[in-house]
């Protein structure tokens, strides 16, 4: 079969392991009715902009779907296929396999069912990988139907029009998915149809990486995107017989291994751009791409997705976490203390002192963009002490005309100054150049990043050590109003004299500042996976307000944990 599947589950410990949280929710399931998606939740995000009750119960019913397949796959009960069926007649039912978020208002019913995005998509490849996994198992009746509505869906919609997706996931989750989708139902001459579209769509998510093998849209995103593209990649090189293969080229590689510059330590990631702080990786994403790459590193395995971590309920990844997983690699658990830099990224990343420290240059324009340049994290101890907010609960507007105005997205809500009271832009024009990066520290020139008259060169230098973090900002012009922020989620404490406390941390301005600390509520976006996050979580803003600058201007700022504390 194709990717090194089975018709049934391999028998191992690591199998019993993630069986565990499946089979429980399949028996809390198995004597219970998939729930209808009716119009009032339909037509919710169009009239108020909330996403989360239709999409909840559309989740619901991948849901059904994964856990019911998996169980037919590990047990030969024939309750399991009736539940199966029945998950999957529930899915076919539905009107259309897209969100409403990704749906236009102007749609018309038909244009509304048969459009394409990322769970379109992603439906008809799990759909049609259930089929090709439980082949003449599932009744021919549900089986004829299932591929009926993936063609009628998606499949036809997709040859009959010339649809494009950008330079993001969709290029890979649309296309891959589709491909694969095809390839399931043995559709040989929509393959020979379709292949350099699909082949264009899978280099046009490729080059949405750069050079280095950066994603800017975040780890989550990676596992997400990237996943997809390796998951259709593989198909389609067995599918061709080896001669398609993408997963050849050396900045494939360094894209296969952004996920262990982005981890911190246990499941903490790096939450640049749109990404959660805490992310389980997908064990058979990772030991696969081990073994296509020897440079590639796979966390301690107790930090893996299980059932429930991803409850946006991807079937593609939940089943290769079992099929891919490979015995041999569990223990492996390799812990990266490296330094990197991303040149083309703008990513500056340091694991080998006893901090994690890491910033950000690059432009105010990118894939899930936040205005964050000369931005940073600081970590310790299981906690970030100084913060990037991440994300928020995605909702209308957010990738339109509100999000340069979230605090998450903001710069605002980063550790970056703001000049004549004035935040950093958005747009290609912004931008930040890197002047030096060593073991011990990273320089950026960011008077670009600003739209400021007065402003002719704005310096910003890090070192790191084992014990603190030196800030230094060096400004040459004429600026009326400079205001240095710190952002973190622990609350802070006025010691006196200008010194801020966060847990066993201390900020030491080494210029006279008024310093103010206010705070803002967000909600952070917990619907795509578990995160060590509460539904709201309060931002606090920490401002050193040093008034008028003159050209020469510099103030530095000594974040250091205190003796003995470590």
């Amino acid at each position: 079969m194709y990717n090194q599947f089975q018709t049934k589950l391999p028998a191992s410990r690591h199998t019993k392991k993630l069986i565990a949280p499946v089979k429980k929710t399949a028996e809390e399931l198995i004597n219970t009715t998939a729930g209808c998606l009716p119009y009032s939740k339909f037509r919710l995000f169009h009239e108020t902009g909330s996403r989360t009750e239709y999409e909840a119960l559309y989740i619901e019913h991948r849901k059904r779907l994964n856990v019911f397949a998996v169980m037919s796959l590990y047990e030969a009960d024939s309750k399991w296929i009736s539940a199966l069926e029945d998950a999957v007649w529930a899915v076919l039912d539905e009107f259309s396999w897209s969100f409403p978020a990704h749906i236009a208002k102007d749609k018309t019913p038909k244009e509304a069912a048969e459009n394409l995005d990322l769970f379109s998509t992603e439906t008809a490849f799990a759909l049609s990988e259930i089929l090709y996994l439980l082949g003449d198992r599932i009744a021919p009746f549900v089986r004829t139907r299932a591929v009926s509505e993936i063609q009628r869906r998606v499949i036809a919609p997709y040859v009959k029009t010339d649809i494009t997706w950008p330079k993001n996931n969709w290029s890979a989750v649309c296309a891959g998915s589709i491909a694969c989708a095809v390839i399931y139902l043995g559709l040989s001459d929509v393959w020979n149809t379709i292949e350099n579209r699909v082949l264009a769509s899978l280099q046009t998510f490729e080059d949405s990486y750069e050079n280095d093998g950066g994603c800017l849209e975040g780890p989550l995103y990676w596992q997400y995107g990237f996943g997809f593209f390796v998951y259709s990649a593989e198909l389609i090189c067995e599918y061709t017989n080896g001669r398609l293969n993408l997963l050849s080229g050396e900045k494939v590689r360094r894209m296969a291994e952004f996920a262990q510059k982005a981890h911190i330590t246990a499941d903490f990631v790096l939450p640049f751009a749109d990404a959660p702080h805490n992310l389980r990786f997908d064990i058979g994403l990772l030991h696969y791409l081990k073994k296509k790459f020897s440079s590639v590193t796979v966390p301690d395995a107790k930090y893996e997705a299980v059932f429930g971590d991803d409850i946006r309920h991807h079937f593609c990844a939940l089943i290769r976490n079992f099929f891919w997983y490979d015995e041999k690699l569990e223990t492996e658990g390799t812990y990266d203390r490296s330094c990197y830099f991303l040149e083309d990224s703008g990513w500056y990343i340091n694991k080998k002192h006893r901090l994690y420290f890491a910033a950000k240059g690059g432009s105010n324009a990118e894939p899930h963009n936040h205005c964050d340049l000369g931005s940073f994290v600081l970590f310790s101890g299981g906690n970030f002490i100084l913060d990037d907010l991440g994300w928020p609960e995605y909702y209308n507007g957010y990738f339109g005309e509100k999000r340069e105005n979230d605090l998450c997205a903001s710069s605002r809500g980063h550790s970056v100054p703001m000049i004549d009271g004035k935040p950093q832009p958005a747009g290609e024009a912004y931008s930040a150049k890197v002047l030096s990066h060593t073991e011990a520290g990273f320089r950026l020139e960011l008077s670009k990043a600003y739209s400021a008259p007065g402003l002719n060169s704005f310096q910003r230098s890090f070192t790191i050590s084992d014990a603190a973090l030196i800030v230094t900002d060096t400004l040459s012009g004429e600026i009326n109003d400079f205001t240095e922020r710190f952002v973190t989620r622990i609350e802070p404490k006025m010691l006196g004299g200008g010194v801020v406390k966060i847990a066993d941390f201390t900020i030491v301005c080494g210029a006279k500042a008024e310093v103010y600390v206010s705070k803002e509520v967000f909600t952070p976006r917990l619907s795509i996976c578990k995160m060590d996050m509460k539904p709201e979580e309060t931002a606090y803003l920490i401002d050193f307000r040093l008034g008028r600058q003159t050209p020469g201007s510099s103030v530095t700022f000594i974040i250091e944990k205190s003796a003995g504390s470590f």
